[in-house]
């Protein structure tokens, strides 16, 4: 594994960030909308509310955002965690998958190849960050039964000693 300068990662985030932003136009471009809420009584976690949150009108949907626990997630700001969510989430939603560990893998292997198909190549640091985000998070659920509270950590940890050393380690 070997360890991630602070600088590596954060060029990598900064990478992703902006991958995010033009990810999220184009999914604007196509219909699809996000509201944002803070309400920690909502379960965006449970596939079948996941979809009886969305909401159609003509050929625009709009997705339920869930802003709860994103100050300590590995982005430089709370809208670029909200697009990584938002872009997540229509990938679940347009390939109907859950949030099984399976379901997450497929779902970051769709994040990759729709960043492809915009003209974005992430370097294997974003790469590893967005698989951290995606599969990582969802194996420490399955372990811990909860999200890791310093979502930056765990991140970091995944970097620099490997997402099945990571996960072991509550955060």
């Amino acid at each position: 594994m070997g360890n991630i300068l602070n600088q590596d990662r954060d060029a990598a985030v900064a990478e992703l960030e902006a991958a995010y932003q033009l990810m999220e136009g184009a999914l604007l471009v196509e219909g699809y909308r996000y509201i944002v809420t803070d309400d920690p009584k909502i379960d965006l976690d449970d596939y079948p509310d996941f979809l009886s949150s969305l909401r159609s009108e003509g050929n625009r949907v709009t997705l339920t955002i869930y802003s709860g626990n994103s100050e300590t997630s590995v982005y430089s700001d709370l809208q670029s965690n909200i697009r990584f969510r938002f872009i997540h989430d229509v990938v679940h939603l347009e390939n109907n998958l859950g949030f099984s560990f399976d379901d997450e893998m497929k779902v970051a292997q769709i994040m990759f190849a729709e960043f492809e198909a915009i003209g974005v190549k992430l370097s294997d640091i974003a790469s590893r960050i967005l698989t951290a985000e995606t599969a990582g998070m969802n194996l420490y659920a399955k372990r811990h039964n909860s999200f890791p509270i310093n979502q930056a950590a765990f991140i970091d940890s995944c970097l620099n000693k490997g997402q099945n050393v990571a996960v072991i380690v509550k955060h």
